[in-house]
């Protein structure tokens, strides 16, 4: 495992940190201000707005940053991706905005959240195109400003959201409105940057806009998937259950801030890493060490996880929320499986054959809406989660080994589930003296 891959990950991994743990942090103020039930509306339309980044981004993100190391004008791999971003952004904001009303109405039976909506679908201008400058400053190998902007994004999200929440009593627009002025800041913060250390001029390459077409288009099923794998279960709770469930799984998956650093912290570094060592000789060693250490961080964090949580509902949390702590464990396993799965998709990636990851997600993605379909209980949804992420993985897996020739170790792979595993069963046993 190379000094650079470690560096950059614990780097990446400090400024993720902070972005995960200070809403955490935050979040008894937001939930005291605007209870349980409003709670449960802003997290829908945050899934919401998380599902219109997707058409508006496209997956071109993928596409810069696999032909970051092969295109020799950088600059115009930039441009290019962005006026990409900026048309697709502004089609799908534009038709948010015409039907909010009706989308209101969908999944709130009024049109009173009409609002949220408008607000949700102008923050993904901001999101997008500040998530290719992101891109394009970490492959530049800037990290230290690529951490100095995460943090003070976030610090800025969550400064105007207790302003707006707790100070002004907005209600859940606050929150909307915070989330929308730290992407702002990302986007001009970036943009600037970018002009000032790079030699941009704004040029549109056909040849180039068709490459990162072909590469990212075939995943876009494939990242509708990964949405419903990430936020599925919040629209199949708020039609069985209502919005205060809602609140109680949003809090739920919360807690797994620290593995969500990891996630996000091993993204960061990890495409870049397979990209640029692809020809190496030790290519499947180094990955099969960093499998391996990620796997047993995993655990760890795991059990510190619920452990902690636990006391942190009881403590900071008021009494409408203690029936989370049952939810952890079950919300922690389904994100792990998702930071397995990033790793074991490497083949499937170097091999360019994008389109098997879409394979393995629709596959997954049919069981796991049929058995949320059948599902009534918080319980019963969160099984279903980590039964399609486990099939996911697995498919993942085998697409990535058939077309290229980096294998995983699955010994590894088999302590970990089993060990996690039983971590999960046992706290369920010990919290309500059955599995389920």
């Amino acid at each position: 495992m190379s000094n650079s891959f470690i560096k950059a990950f614990f780097v990446y991994g400090a400024s993720a940190g902070l972005s995960r743990i200070l809403p955490l942090v935050m979040l008894p103020f937001y939930l005291h201000a605007l209870g349980a039930d409003n709670y449960g509306k802003v997290e829908i339309i945050i899934a919401l707005f998380n599902l219109l980044i997707i058409f508006g981004l496209m997956q071109f993100e993928t596409g810069i940053q696999r032909l970051f190391y092969k295109f020799e004008t950088k600059e115009a791999l930039l441009t290019t991706t962005v006026v990409m971003t900026l048309f697709c952004s502004f089609v799908i904001a534009s038709i948010s905005i015409l039907f909010a009303s009706d989308i209101s109405k969908l999944l709130f039976q009024t049109e009173i959240e009409k609002g949220l909506v408008v607000v949700a679908a102008l923050t993904i201008f901001f999101a997008n195109l500040s998530s290719i400058n992101l891109v394009y400053i970490r492959f530049c190998g800037r990290v230290l400003a690529f951490s100095i902007i995460s943090i003070t994004q976030v610090m800025i999200t969550a400064g105007f959201s207790y302003l707006y929440i707790v100070e002004l009593n907005y209600g859940p627009l606050g929150y909307l409105l915070g989330i929308a002025l730290g992407w702002a800041y990302a986007w001009i913060i970036t943009t600037v940057y970018i002009c000032i250390t790079s030699n941009i001029r704004l040029k549109f390459d056909r040849s180039c806009a068709h490459e990162i077409f072909l590469f990212s288009v075939p995943q876009l099923p494939a990242r509708l998937a990964s949405f419903f794998f990430q936020f599925g279960n919040r629209f199949f709770i708020l039609a069985y259950l209502g919005a205060s469930a809602v609140a109680q799984i949003a809090l739920a998956f919360k807690f797994a801030a620290g593995l969500q650093l990891i996630m996000f912290a091993f993204s960061m570094v990890w495409n870049p890493f397979i990209y640029k060592n692809e020809n190496k000789e030790k290519l499947q060693e180094n990955i099969n060490k960093i499998f391996k250490c990620i796997l047993a961080a995993l655990f760890v964090l795991h059990l510190i996880t619920i452990v902690l949580a636990e006391k942190i509902i009881k403590i900071f949390f008021e009494d409408d929320f203690l029936a989370t702590i049952d939810y952890v464990g079950l919300a922690l396993f389904s994100v792990e499986l998702l930071i397995v799965k990033e790793i074991v998709e490497a083949g499937v990636k170097l091999s360019s054959k994008t389109s098997r990851i879409t394979y393995a997600y629709l596959i997954s993605f049919s069981i796991m809406f049929l058995l949320m379909w059948f599902s009534r209980s918080i319980e019963h949804i969160l099984w279903a989660g980590i039964a399609g992420n486990f099939l996911l993985v697995a498919l993942t897996w085998y697409f990535s080994e058939r077309n290229y020739y980096v294998t995983f170790s699955k010994s590894a792979f088999l302590i970990y589930m089993i060990a996690s595993g039983a971590g999960v069963l046992f706290h369920n046993v010990l919290l309500s003296g059955s599995i389920i």
